[in-house]
């Protein structure tokens, strides 16, 4: 197959009820999700509620790697924080 140095991750997504001390992160895994590394977080200050943030875009190093996982992860203070995401593109660069 072919490899890749690099991967790009682009998506949309829509937040509520995220606050001051709230944010979500990209993270991704190259050992089937035994260990995973924080590639990009964002918090209030990234974050407007109640809007859809299309086309955001995060590109990470992956040389030497037969497969590669991803996740998104909420950090929130309580249960009506939320990140919505409706599209998730994952692209391959040499």
């Amino acid at each position: 197959g072919k490899s890749y140095s690099k991967l790009r991750v682009v998506f949309s997504f829509y937040a509520l009820g995220m606050e001051d001390n709230d944010s979500f992160c990209l993270d991704s895994s190259t050992d089937g999700g035994n260990t995973w590394s924080e590639e990009q977080c964002w918090d209030s200050n990234d974050i407007r509620n109640k809007v859809w943030n299309d086309d955001e875009a995060v590109e990470f190093g992956v040389s030497n790697a037969s497969s590669v996982s991803i996740r998104f992860r909420c950090n929130g203070s309580d249960r009506k924080d939320d990140v919505l995401i409706s599209y998730v593109e994952i692209q391959g660069l040499p």
